[in-house]
């Protein structure tokens, strides 16, 4: 067993009651899940100190948490989340939340969303998100126009 849960360490959020998880290794304490089922026990994920997971939402893997995931939402891998994860949104690989991730949206690769991604929007590779892609929004990727674009000649 990797963390457990403190049963008298708890905090409401959103009509559900978070408790703290220590990790049993070396008694740090780390963030705040609703169930055990939101952080793994495999890998070396991990919630810090004010993350919140709740929900359905899952971390798993490496994946490491700064901020909140919540819903049904995803954080596998090396990915780091320092804002907030929510709805079906997936984030993987080695990408980087900063802002916003909801929806279905999905960050993948070295993606860095520091503004918001939502819908079907999907950053992948190397590209940064500053303002906000949402919708049925084209992919965007790092070095190519978003699919479906042309050219300022018209190609």
């Amino acid at each position: 067993m990797k963390h457990v849960l403190l049963p008298h360490d708890t905090i409401r959020v959103h009509g559900a009651t978070l408790r703290r998880i220590q990790r049993v290794s070396d008694g740090t304490k780390g963030g705040y899940v609703e169930a055990e089922e939101n952080l793994s026990q495999e890998g070396h994920c991990w919630l810090h100190r004010h993350a919140q997971a709740f929900g359905q939402a899952r971390v798993t893997e490496d994946a490491q948490v700064h901020g909140q995931v919540c819903e049904q939402a995803a954080v596998s891998d090396r990915a780091i989340v320092q804002g907030q994860v929510y709805g079906r949104a997936r984030v993987t690989d080695d990408a980087r939340v900063e802002g916003k991730v909801h929806g279905d949206a999905i960050v993948r690769g070295h993606a860095r969303v520091l503004g918001e991604a939502c819908g079907h929007a999907l950053a992948e590779g190397r590209t940064v998100v500053q303002g906000r892609t949402c919708g049925d929004a084209p992919t965007v990727r790092h070095g190519a126009a978003p699919e479906g674009a042309t050219d300022a000649a018209g190609g």
